[in-house]
């Protein structure tokens, strides 16, 4: 979950009013430079980077590498093949310092 990513240290909890965490249960936010947009589960996060300085690690007819990457709640985190793009599809800020907990 995103408590992997950041240090072990006392992070704000996010003002938002969240359902109860359940199987189906899917929050969308993305960054206050709105350069990286997550959708979080029970069991995963996945999120797409907008703009970066590293070149599409590959393409096929099913999509490319590169730009959409998934931390799954027991795993490690991993590149995923996308053809379609989630930038701009929440209105949620996720501010900076500050975390979601599933």
């Amino acid at each position: 979950m995103l408590h992997h990513l950041f240090p072990p240290i006392a992070w704000p909890i996010l003002p938002l009013t969240l359902q109860p965490a359940d199987a189906r249960a899917e929050y969308r936010f993305h960054t206050p430079s709105r350069n990286i947009y997550c959708l979080m589960t029970a069991d995963s996060v996945t999120c797409d980077v907008k703009a970066h300085g590293w070149a599409l690690w590959g393409c096929a007819d099913s999509g490319c590498y590169g730009h959409r990457f998934r931390l799954l709640a027991h795993g490690k985190a991993h590149a995923r093949r996308s053809s379609d793009t989630m930038v701009g599809f929440t209105t949620t800020s996720l501010g900076y310092g500050f975390r979601i907990t599933v």
